[in-house]
């Protein structure tokens, strides 16, 4: 299990909802592409993890295999670091 603090993500409940409907995208590719490669190699290794957000403390917990939590945590930084960004306008001032 481990705490991933992503505070930016949580400051909007927009953001917030369409990071976690496109975590759960990433998930669903996550465990297709396991049962996949465990046809092909008879492995039984699973990448696989589960996300939880605990929106009062602004982190999500995650519980699952070492793989998969290091996947679903890179995508969160990622995530987190986009949201920090602040939103450029387009050029010409509109």
């Amino acid at each position: 299990m481990r705490a991933v603090a992503a505070p930016h993500l949580f400051a909007n409940k927009e953001t917030l909802s369409r990071f976690l409907e496109e975590a759960e995208i990433v998930q669903r590719h996550v465990a297709d592409t396991v049962a996949y490669l465990e046809k092909l190699e008879n492995s039984m290794s699973l990448m696989s993890a589960q996300i939880k957000p605990l929106e009062g403390q602004r982190v999500f917990v995650l519980v699952g295999t070492e793989e998969g939590i290091s996947g679903l945590e890179s995508l969160i930084k990622a995530a987190e670091q986009t949201a920090a960004e602040p939103v450029k306008e387009a050029k010409g001032g509109k």
